[in-house]
């Protein structure tokens, strides 16, 4: 079966999110038309980190550098060393190393970051809010954002709220019709 790719997937910032339906159609999300922005909200074993890394690889595959943040074990660390990817920092990475990978990339961008809740209010979380909000418009730079539902959309600072201000976003089995917050809308 052949894999069909709806909507703008010319763009180097189209991000595979998953795929389903009768015809096995990929469903995805233009993150420059979006805002730039993307969030990925669940609970512990949902398929978040499995989700971000697709998005990840999508990314890739389409000639988009990246920049990954893990500050915990994550699936994302296995990308270390892949052509494109600029750096993969684990832990609590330091916020010069972060500017200096996120201002080296030429071309465009994806920062993904994986356990978002426990890198906000880092300096390297500041680092990397700084760095979007000098991104000017012409600037191909995405941010995409995975974390515990719940944390994330308690998040009033930081690389999150600039993921959310896209209001573009993935739910991993969400529980409660306040859930649909984390991207602005009501679940029914």
């Amino acid at each position: 079966m052949a894999l069909a790719e709806p909507g703008r997937a010319g763009s180097p910032l189209w991000a595979l999110v998953g795929v389903g339906g009768d015809e096995l159609t990929a469903y995805g999300v233009d993150l420059a038309a979006e805002g730039g922005g993307f969030v990925i909200g669940g609970g512990s074993r949902t398929g978040r980190s499995t989700a971000l890394l697709t998005m990840a690889r999508s990314l890739l595959a389409r000639g988009t550098s990246v920049v990954a943040l893990c500050p915990r074990p994550s699936p994302l660390q296995e990308l270390d060393g892949t052509p494109g990817v600029t750096r993969v920092f684990s832990g609590a990475p330091d916020a010069d190393e972060v500017s200096v990978a996120l201002t080296s990339v030429v071309g465009p961008l994806a920062i993904v970051i994986d356990d978002a809740e426990a890198l906000a209010r880092t300096p390297a979380d500041d680092a990397v809010k700084e760095f979007l909000r000098a991104s000017g418009p012409g600037w191909q730079v995405a941010v995409v954002a995975a974390g515990q539902l719940e944390e994330m959309k308690s998040e009033l600072r930081g690389t999150i709220v600039e993921a959310r201000k896209a209001k573009a976003g993935l739910l991993l089995s969400p529980s409660s019709t306040l859930d649909g917050d984390l991207v602005s809308m009501r679940l029914p």
